[in-house]
């Protein structure tokens, strides 16, 4: 789940920097490509923000952001935690939903997202419920958010995936194996979909043709051992 600088500043109000020349590093940096710069931008002018809180909360999420980039998640929460409670934002609870989900959180991660839901209704925020309460294996909860999901975008990989993944899980194939030939057009070089594909045949009881395109799919893909339980003999 990438993060840029202008979902960040969807915080501020409107003409808060008269061109992007003006704007902080804090902001204006990848939060992701850059996360180290990021966090020493931010450090030096959170201290220097007062009466804004909206600059402020948007510091925070930006600095929030790159520590889980760094593999801090401790801290990425407590800033996360901290900017919400100054401004509270869509985006900057999906990024605290996130956040949470890679903790381990999985809980305090559907409630996040719950909370964003009824602030904005986004796909991302559907999407991310989706895979957290797949994590908690909490099925048919999971399938119902990323079919929200995909009726706000229907050619986004990831929820192409996801609800292919939900559907399987379900013992729904002929539903997962459509989404996945979407998805594998749509992106070809990603193995994701193609194991996928190669369950739902199996759950349909197409041994043969799941092994033989889990055949294919390790020729393509050696690094997805996944494959090696369909093939067969």
């Amino acid at each position: 789940m990438k993060v840029f600088a202008p979902l960040i500043l969807c915080l501020l109000p409107l003409g808060a920097f008269a061109n992007t020349d003006d704007m902080p590093d804090c902001l204006a940096l990848d939060a992701q490509d850059r996360p180290q710069a990021v966090v020493s931008a931010c450090d030096a002018l959170l201290p220097t923000v007062t009466g804004d809180a909206s600059l402020h909360a948007a510091g925070l999420q930006a600095r929030g952001v790159a520590y889980r980039a760094l593999g801090d998640l401790t801290a990425s929460a407590r800033d996360l935690e901290a900017s919400v409670a100054e401004f509270e934002d869509a985006a900057a609870l999906r990024m605290l939903g996130w956040t949470y989900r890679q903790m381990g959180r999985y809980r305090e991660a559907v409630d996040v997202y719950t909370q964003s839901l009824r602030l904005e209704d986004h796909w991302q925020a559907w999407l991310s419920r989706c895979v957290v309460r797949q994590d908690l294996g909490h099925d048919w909860r999971a399938l119902r958010d990323c079919r929200k999901a995909l009726q706000r975008t229907t050619d986004n990989t990831d929820v192409l995936y996801f609800t292919a993944r939900a559907l399987n899980e379900m013992r729904r194939p002929h539903e997962a194996k459509q989404l996945a030939l979407e998805a594998m057009q749509l992106a070809p070089s990603d193995p994701r979909h193609v194991t996928q594909y190669v369950l739902a045949l199996h759950l349909q009881g197409d041994a043969r043709k799941a092994s033989n395109v889990a055949r294919l799919g390790l020729e393509r893909f050696p690094a997805e051992k996944s494959f090696e339980s369909f093939i067969q003999d």
